[in-house]
């Protein structure tokens, strides 16, 4: 089925109304993006996993 450009552009300029409803019918990673307890979470778990080159990468962008 094509797509109608006229439909491409209602949903660019309401796509903040997209996106609510998006997030509200398919729960997925959306809250966890705002705490900062699982972002050090997934820091802590890289610092102690990386070993040889991503060890050296992680020094380098000074991430411990």
């Amino acid at each position: 089925m094509p797509i109608d450009s006229m439909k491409v552009k209602d949903m660019l300029r309401n796509q903040h109304m997209y996106r609510r409803q998006i997030i509200k019918d398919i729960p997925n990673y959306e809250n966890m993006l705002n705490d900062s307890n699982w972002e050090a979470g997934i820091l802590t778990y890289i610092n102690e996993a990386a070993w040889g080159d991503l060890r050296e990468l992680l020094k380098d962008v000074n991430i411990t």
